[in-house]
């Protein structure tokens, strides 16, 4: 038996990802899910979350990489000083699209 507390940090990240997983909620709150984990668990827990949201699941995800929130998003809220400042539609959503908007709250 392993201890938690022995894995790596991607590996506990993915732990806890899963233990929440357990509970059956109506929204579902992420903050960088895949910082420190590797590509390929990366890609399987966004295809799980995608799952979830097409399940019915609201997904409100914080990422500090727009490749994450190009490819997982169907919206993208931008806020400065938690004052809603832009939403970016799923057709509009691209990089330059997403560092524009960052720019102009800073």
């Amino acid at each position: 038996e392993l201890l938690v507390g022995n894995l790596s940090g991607g590996n506990q990240q993915k732990v806890v990802f899963g233990r929440w997983l357990q509970f059956s909620s109506k929204v579902l709150l992420l903050n960088d899910p895949a910082k420190g984990i590797d590509i390929q668990a990366k890609n399987d827990l966004y295809k799980l979350v995608r799952g979830l949201a097409h399940e019915g699941t609201s997904v409100v995800l914080y990422a500090s990489s727009n490749e994450e929130l190009i490819n997982n998003c169907d919206r993208v809220i931008i806020m400065f000083e938690g004052k809603f400042v832009e939403e970016i539609c799923y057709e509009e959503i691209c990089d330059d699209k997403l560092i524009k908007s960052s720019l102009r709250v800073g």
